[in-house]
């Protein structure tokens, strides 16, 4: 076997953070790397974060395996009857669809049947939840595709221009399905499971 010279410096081993994912965005901008992304004072810093942010919360909505849950039990508030909707969360489809005519307005659950927030007589209602999930909290895969993304949308921003100093559509695409390809494995999807939202909207009409 081929021997490996460990005698050189050692490159990172870890994923990539969302300080890794701001300092990129910054070498676009030919600026140096910072050490934090809180207090630095620098303008570009805070338009890298809030790139960031966007496209995390852009690939997320989508509905990943590390950031669904399905028959998620939403449990109605003993004092005031309502089902209020944690803030991290990015999208809700109810699953009990034959039993309640249910929506969402803003963060809060409505009886489209019998026009009130209340429900004084119902235990849990159940529903697909897409949460919104912290940097550090998702796969490799995710933070890349969402890094690129970042990075392209800060490229505008900065010089008005997503195909000069960075990275290109291309490199997004590729990201995003190296992502696709790694849910697919992680999420073992199939024509009949709830976690694919098409075919289940169509195998509950009967």
């Amino acid at each position: 076997f081929p021997s490996h010279d460990i005698s050189g410096p050692m490159l990172p081993t870890t994923l990539t953070s969302e300080l890794d994912a701001v300092n990129m965005m910054l070498s676009i901008a030919g600026e140096a790397p910072v050490n934090s992304i809180i207090g630095t004072g620098l303008g570009d810093v805070a338009v890298a974060v809030q790139c960031l942010t966007e496209a995390s919360r852009m690939v997320q909505e989508k509905g990943w395996t590390f950031n669904t849950d399905y028959e998620y039990e939403l449990v109605p508030d003993a004092t005031t009857k309502q089902i209020v909707l944690p803030t991290n969360v990015l999208r809700c489809e109810f699953t009990d669809k034959f039993t309640y005519d249910v929506t969402v307005r803003g963060q809060v659950v409505y009886d489209r049947y019998n026009k009130t927030y209340e429900f004084p007589s119902v235990t849990s209602i159940k529903a697909t939840i897409v949460w919104f999930m912290p940097f550090e909290m998702m796969p490799q895969a995710a933070r890349q595709a969402i890094a690129i993304k970042a990075s392209r949308i800060f490229q505008r921003r900065v010089f008005g221009d997503s195909s000069m100093n960075g990275y290109t559509q291309e490199e997004e695409y590729q990201a995003f399905s190296s992502l696709q390809d790694q849910d697919c494995d992680v999420g073992d999807y199939n024509i009949f499971s709830y976690a694919n939202y098409d075919t289940a909207r169509i195998l509950e009409r009967y």
